[in-house]
């Protein structure tokens, strides 16, 4: 390691809440065993040269292509398009194709595709014609560039991974695309190439310096550790206060819906914003919930209490 080197201390932690796997584990809930007649010129779609359908039903449509299955998932209430998923087995429980997932109003969220369950070549997270996140992944790990972007398109970030660990350059901008931090990462620790005066200067130009936390916020606790509290702690009170529809007995709903929501500085939720809401009852019980949260600690920016949007999940499964 080069003496020049200097480790870098700015605070890089990801969302405390974020989407894994890129949605599997939602899909991994939901059952897909039921069907009936009734609905099936209901969702509106363009099926593929020798598509065979073989159940319909409240939300979801699922077929054959060649020797591939294929589920479409629909919001009920608009008719919108809110996923495409590949399988190779007639059970539904390997991915293996394209994969996407759109937005209850029908805007891309995530595309990329599998190899036989995992992970596999280009994937992007997108809001309308705008990427946020994109990379490849190569038998489920993180490999080459990884870049995100601000809502303007300007390159927010990029990270170096080679066979799933950060391993390489990297560089962080703001919103003017002013270089905050670059140097290289080994196996995720961090060296930047920077003075540490010009460093420090900088840093109070990063879009924030620690999320927002909900529950006892342990100031003991590392910013990964509280992160994880923090997330334990709101998915307790979610799990508290939830209400389950009863359309989702009736029409066997399972999965999770993710909400969008902004931390003021004062720690309130000022903004809610159902991303993906399975069907309307559901995601106006997310929302009922989210508005009568107590306060958490909000975010900051260079020290000072700072709005910060984060991603709050919410799963819900009924038996059989």
């Amino acid at each position: 390691m080069k003496s020049s080197l200097s480790r870098a201390v700015l605070s890089t932690c990801a969302l405390m809440f974020c989407l894994i796997g890129f949605g599997e584990s939602q899909l991994l809930a939901q059952r897909y065993y039921r069907t009936d007649v009734k609905f099936a010129d209901v969702h509106q779609y363009e099926a593929a040269p020798g598509e065979r359908v073989l159940k319909t039903w409240y939300h979801y449509v699922v077929s054959r292509v060649g020797m591939k299955y294929v589920v479409r998932t629909f919001f009920p209430e608009t008719g919108a398009l809110t996923g495409y998923y590949s399988y190779q087995d007639r059970g539904l429980k390997v991915l293996d194709g394209p994969f996407e997932m759109y937005s209850d109003d029908g805007r891309a969220v995530v595309t990329g595709s599998y190899t036989q369950g995992e992970l596999s070549g280009p994937w992007q997270q997108s809001t309308a014609a705008q990427p946020i996140v994109t990379g490849s992944y190569d038998a489920g790990l993180r490999v080459g560039e990884w870049k995100e972007y601000y809502p303007s398109g300007k390159l927010k970030t990029l990270f170096t991974y080679d066979g799933g660990e950060e391993l390489g350059p990297y560089a962080m901008y703001d919103t003017l695309g002013v270089v905050l931090d670059k140097g290289n990462s080994i196996l995720g620790e961090r060296y930047t190439e920077m003075p540490a005066a010009e460093f420090e200067a900088r840093r109070g130009r990063a879009i924030v310096d620690e999320f927002p936390c909900f529950g006892t916020c342990d100031e003991s606790l590392s910013y990964s550790e509280r992160a994880a509290a923090s997330g334990l702690a709101a998915s307790e009170y979610i799990r508290e206060h939830l209400e389950y529809p009863e359309v989702i007995r009736q029409y066997g709903i399972s999965g999770r819906v993710n909400a969008s929501v902004l931390i003021d500085e004062r720690g309130q939720v000022a903004d809610i914003e159902i991303v993906n809401g399975l069907c309307q009852p559901l995601a106006d019980e997310c929302r009922r919930i989210l508005q009568g949260m107590p306060a958490w600690r909000p975010g900051t920016k260079a020290g000072k209490p700072a709005a910060v949007r984060v991603l709050v999940p919410f799963a819900f499964e009924v038996g059989e």
